[in-house]
């Protein structure tokens, strides 16, 4: 009899939950112990599906540090026993990575770890009052051996932490996910998402005041110093033009309104904006949140208020500028990329536009509403 592939899809066209709980179908079929081949594909979770590579309808990740340079997939079977773990050294960095094979057990459901860039993202610090060493999940899962128990609790438990008013993630950022997949007993394969743990922000800025200007810093307020390392109870749902969005998910509780803190970038001697300049700064990346602030009422179709930030102009004495509501960002999901445009008029008076865009978006043109 000849076998044939049968392709798995992890993901359906309107609601996706992540997480890796127990659930009925994971319990093999009794006296069946067949053994099959199984393919595992991996994208960023920017691409709904491979073949949308192909049709160009997805977004390219902006930089290398948006993508892929290492992959680690780990196959858990419904007893908890370690069914591989297998670690990829990526020859570049990639959005996408296609049929790497596995010898499994066939007719149950696995519990698939997808961990990318361990090891290998930084955190970046612009002041000199912070810690420097980095909080990033200690963890070694090159020590999580074939046939033994998966450290479930363990790793879902894992965080990432930044600490003081000025870190940053650098380097490969950090991606992770876990999926329940059904395996057959024909030779099958499956399309599976990594998602970024980061949240980005993009900042434009105009200059309209008719008058040189030198930008001495910026604040982002209400973010979040810690996140769960994987996605935690994350539910998603397929966007329009096939764009992944978290709308529900968990962050770790620490104090009254998690004790989130006013991020701060500073940039040494200034940057420095001239009489008709738009500037495009360095993304910056932080951390997912969920801040509630109840007193700041809706902003465009009724969307809460948040979040909000400030810039910092030489030429007022470095003062914060009046801080700002990011409108259309009531939560603030892991990949989540936010692009902010704010035009500096006369008397230093500031104009802000905020959009929330695909992750890879690289090209900022003022038009967002303006």
């Amino acid at each position: 009899m000849t076998r044939h592939a049968h392709h798995v899809i992890a993901w359906f066209a309107i609601l996706l939950i992540a997480g890796c709980g127990r659930t009925s179908d994971e319990e093999p079929i009794p006296g069946d112990s067949v053994l099959t081949n199984f393919s595992i594909s991996v994208s960023l979770f920017d691409i709904s599906s491979p073949v949308t590579r192909a049709s160009g309808n997805y977004t390219a990740a902006a930089n290398d540090r948006e993508k892929m340079r290492t992959l680690r997939i780990i196959v858990v079977r419904p007893n908890g026993k370690v069914e591989h773990n297998r670690f990829l050294n990526l020859k570049a960095a990639v959005e996408l990575y296609q049929d790497e094979n596995f010898r499994v057990t066939a007719n149950e459901t696995k519990r698939i770890y997808l961990i990318a860039n361990e090891g290998l993202t930084t955190v970046k610090n612009g002041l000199s009052e912070d810690a420097v060493s980095p909080r990033l999940p200690d963890f070694d899962f090159n020590a999580i051996t074939e046939g033994s128990l998966f450290p479930a609790e363990d790793v879902a438990a894992l965080t990432i932490g930044l600490t003081g008013g000025s870190e940053e993630l650098d380097g490969p950022l950090p991606m992770s996910e876990c999926h329940r997949v059904w395996v057959p007993a024909e030779n099958s394969s499956c399309n599976l998402f990594i998602t970024r743990a980061a949240v980005k922000f993009s900042v434009l800025i105009t200059n309209e005041s008719g008058r040189a200007l030198t930008l001495a810093g910026l604040a982002i307020d209400k973010m979040l110093r810690q996140e769960y390392y994987l996605p935690k109870n994350a539910q998603y749902e397929i966007r329009e033009g096939n764009v992944r969005e978290i709308t529900v998910y968990d962050v770790p509780s620490t104090g009254d309104n998690n004790g989130y803190y006013t991020f701060k970038r500073t940039y040494g001697n200034g940057v420095t904006l001239m009489a008709g300049e738009e500037k495009n700064l360095d993304p910056i990346y932080l951390l997912e949140g969920k801040y509630s602030d109840h007193t700041a009422g809706t902003g465009e179709n009724g969307v809460p208020l948040n979040y909000s930030m400030n810039i910092s102009l030489a030429e007022v004495g470095g003062e914060p500028q009046k801080n700002e509501y990011l409108t259309n960002l009531p939560q603030l999901p892991r990949n989540t990329h936010v692009v902010v445009h704010a035009i500096i008029r006369g008397n230093s008076e500031i104009s802000w536009t905020v959009d929330v865009v695909p992750y890879g978006q690289a090209i900022l043109e003022p038009i967002f509403g303006l």
